[in-house]
C-alpha cells in the first residue's frame, strides 16, 4: 500500500527508506514491536509481490524480519527485492502508474538456492518447509486420487528429477520427502491431459516397486 498524493515521490526508495527509518525508531530496546510490525507489513507485501511464488504476508515473516533487524542486519539484506523497486509516473495530477519491476538496476541480486555467494550477490534465506510444503498425501487429496495413482502421474512427468518440484531434507534420522506447488500445478495439468487408466497401465510396476 502506498499513500496517494497529488505530488507523488519521484524516487520510491526515498519513501521506503523513510518508512524503514520510522520502523527502526520503534525497535529501540525496551519498546514493543507491535507498531513496528504494523508499519512493516505493507513493505513486506511489496517484497513478496516481486517473487515468483506469490503468497500472502504471514506473521511469521514479519516477526522474523524484525528479529533480524534487531540483530543488526541491514534492511537491504532482509528485503533485497525492495532495492529493485522503481516508481514510474505519467502525466500530471492525481493519476499515477505504479509498476513493480524485477529487472530494475540494482547493486545486488538474489542468489538461487545452492548458488555460491560471490561479489554483490545476496543469499536469500528461506524456510525449506515453506517451499516444499506438500506431502504425496496432500497432493493426492488435491487431485482427488489415491496415493498410488498419484505416484503414477509423478512417474509420467518424472517429478523427482526437478529440484523445483521435489526435495529431500534429512533431520537426524528422519528423511523428509516433500513437493512444491509447482509440482502440484504440473500434476493437475497432466491429469487433465491423460486418463488415469493409461497412466496407471504405463507406470503401475514402477509405482508398486521403486517408490
Amino acid at each position: 500500500m502506498l499513500p496517494i498524493s497529488t505530488r507523488p515521490p519521484k524516487d520510491l526508495q526515498i519513501l521506503i527508506n523513510s518508512e524503514l527509518s520510522q520502523i527502526d525508531n520503534l525497535l529501540f530496546p525496551g519498546r514493543k514491536g507491535i507498531q513496528a510490525a504494523v508499519q512493516l507489513r505493507p513493505i513486506l507485501a511489496l517484497a513478496i509481490a516481486t517473487r515468483d511464488d506469490l503468497s500472502r504476508v504471514t506473521e511469521k515473516e514479519i516477526r522474523k524480519a524484525i528479529q533480524r533487524r534487531r540483530k543488526g542486519e541491514e534492511w537491504i539484506v532482509i528485503f533485497p527485492e525492495v532495492a529493485q523497486l522503481k516508481l514510474e509516473t505519467k502525466g500530471e495530477g492525481i493519476p499515477i502508474y505504479f509498476r513493480i519491476k524485477k529487472d530494475a538496476n540494482a547493486a545486488v541480486r538474489i542468489a538461487k538456492n545452492g548458488e555460491p555467494v560471490e561479489g554483490t550477490v545476496i543469499k536469500q534465506e528461506y524456510d525449506w518447509f515453506d517451499k516444499y510444503n506438500l506431502s504425496v498425501s496432500n497432493i493426492a487429496k488435491h487431485l482427488g486420487l489415491s496415493v498410488p495413482k498419484t505416484r503414477a502421474y509423478m512417474f509420467e512427468i518424472d517429478v523427482w528429477s526437478d529440484p523445483e518440484m521435489y526435495g529431500e531434507k534429512r533431520i537426524n534420522s528422519i528423511c523428509f520427502k516433500r513437493y512444491t506447488k509447482k509440482a502440484l500445478d504440473a500434476l493437475k495439468k497432466i491429469t487433465a491431459q491423460m486418463t488415469i487408466e493409461k497412466v496407471w497401465e504405463k507406470h503401475k510396476n514402477a509405482v508398486m516397486g521403486k517408490r
